[in-house]
Order: structure tokens, then C-alpha cells, then sequence
């Protein structure tokens, strides 16, 4: 079932239930309508927490991060791999946060569904192993539903990592709420880079209706000591994308850079 039917349900059987309640109901029981109606009809609880009325604030929709993905959406292809049988053996706020997925915790639930997706890639190496073994063994229809398995597994951790994503980004902005700066640590270059897109987008236009002519912004990159043997990853590609969109930049230490745009700054669109 589609969230928004199972909140529909919802709604009709708790009317007074707030939404931003029943959605964070449904997501703490993994999105399965019938536990989250037994966990509202024994919740005791008169009141939520200021923290968990704020958090349930953020809530906002978008599909996936980096993935053009026509097909089900995450809990209904998560939905799909629990009901199929594996075979035996086998940047401001608001528009930055309205173009992620569905979140509702900061970074608590930024390390869970970095943890899903490591999960969903583990599979998705077992299941694409044994697919292999089957076909030399001559099995090709077992073959042939593991690498099929493999596939949704593939699609479960790419939504997953944007879900990360975009958890870390809503800290952010809870952490930065004047909107001229974005921590891209903790994410992967793929989503930095989209992220960034995405901010120096909405400030370009916000600025194009602004009185000021031109302004700049702060982009933290990290200096790369989490990353493998201490070798930045995300900044130089930031780098690279603020040089490819004409934008000027310095460099104010090792982890943050200044990047200027003005009204006549490109969009993405507007880039060949």
C-alpha cells in the first residue's frame, strides 16, 4: 500500500491524530499500515515532543536524490523484495528539502538508512552471486529471478542513500538556518554535487528577484578525513562543477570554499 492511502486510512480511523503524527507513526513501524494502527491504538501518550513536533515539521516528498526511478516508489518495491521468495539456496530550505525524499529524524536517521543501504548492497552482491553460480550450474530461471532480485536490491539502496542524504541535509539547515551556506560532509560526491545544484540554483533565483546584485555563499566540502587515506573526494569535485557553471570561488580554508554568483549567474538549465 502507497502512503498516502495508508495515511488516508489512517486519518479515518484516528481523526484525532495530526498528520505529521501519523506519518512518523508509519515510518517507526516501517511503513506497514497494521502495526502502525496497533501502535497508535496502544500509545499513551497525550503529547509529542517539542523535538519530534519540529522534526515531524520537516516532513516534505520527492522521489530519489540521483536516481530517475518511473517505477514503484521505496516502500513499494521494498514491499515487493519482502514478498518475493528468494529461490532456495539463495538550497534554501524549503526548495532544497521539497526535491528530497521523505525524512523524518536528522542525522539519527541519516546513519540508519546509511546502514539500509549498506544492507540492500550486500544482498544485492549475494543475490548477483548466486545468480552466476546458478546459470554455470545450467539454472537459468533461478538465474534469471536473482539477477531480477538483484535489481530491486539495487534501486532499495540507491533510495536509501538519498534518504541519508537528505537527512543530513535538513541537519544542515537546522544548523545554518540564515540559507547562504551548505555542509556537503557526510554525503557522497554523487549527492553533493546534485545537492549543490540544487542550492546555488535556488539561490540564483531568489537572488534574481532580490534588490542585491550579487552574493556569496558558503559551501563546506570537508577536508577529507573520513575519506580513504585522508584524499578529498567531494571537494575537488565541487571544484569542477562550480568551474563548469562559470561561477567564481576562493578558498577560505581546506573545508570550505566562497563561491560568488550574481543575477546573471546559470542555472542548470541554462548550462549546455
Amino acid at each position: 500500500m502507497d502512503e498516502s492511502n495508508a495515511i488516508f486510512q489512517l486519518s479515518t480511523r484516528f481523526p484525532n491524530k495530526s498528520r505529521d503524527y501519523l506519518l512518523r507513526k508509519y515510518y517507526q513501524c516501517d511503513c506497514s499500515l497494521n502495526a502502525t494502527i496497533d501502535a497508535i491504538t496502544n500509545d499513551d501518550s497525550e503529547e509529542v515532543s517539542l523535538c519530534d513536533r519540529f522534526l515531524d515539521s520537516l516532513f516534505t516528498c520527492f522521489g530519489n536524490l540521483f536516481c530517475c526511478w518511473d517505477g514503484p516508489s521505496y516502500t513499494d518495491v521494498q514491499e515487493r523484495s519482502n514478498e518475493r521468495q528468494t529461490p532456495r539456496g539463495v538550497i534554501t530550505t524549503s526548495s532544497v528539502l521539497q526535491e528530497l525524499p521523505q525524512v523524518h529524524q536528522a542525522t539519527t536517521n541519516a546513519a540508519f538508512y546509511r546502514e539500509q543501504a549498506q544492507q540492500h548492497l550486500e544482498k544485492k552482491r549475494e543475490l548477483n552471486r548466486r545468480a552466476h553460480q546458478y546459470k554455470q550450474e545450467g539454472k537459468h530461471r533461478l538465474a534469471h529471478d536473482c539477477f531480477e532480485e538483484a535489481k530491486i536490491q539495487t534501486k532499495l539502496h540507491d533510495e536509501a542513500n538519498s534518504r541519508a542524504a537528505a537527512a543530513f541535509l535538513e541537519e544542515n539547515y537546522r544548523k545554518y538556518p540564515s540559507n547562504d551556506t551548505i555542509d556537503l560532509h557526510y554525503l557522497y560526491v554523487k549527492e553533493a554535487i546534485r545537492a549543490l545544484d540544487i542550492f546555488l540554483d535556488d539561490q540564483i533565483s531568489h537572488l534574481r528577484d532580490d534588490s542585491l546584485n550579487s552574493k556569496g555563499l558558503s559551501v563546506i566540502t570537508g577536508r577529507g578525513k573520513h575519506s580513504e587515506n585522508g584524499v578529498p573526494k567531494i571537494k575537488p569535485a565541487v571544484i569542477e562543477r562550480l568551474q563548469a557553471r562559470r561561477l567564481k570561488f576562493s578558498e577560505v580554508n581546506a573545508g570550505c570554499l566562497k563561491v560568488y554568483i550574481c543575477k546573471t549567474s546559470p542555472l542548470t538549465n541554462d548550462l549546455s
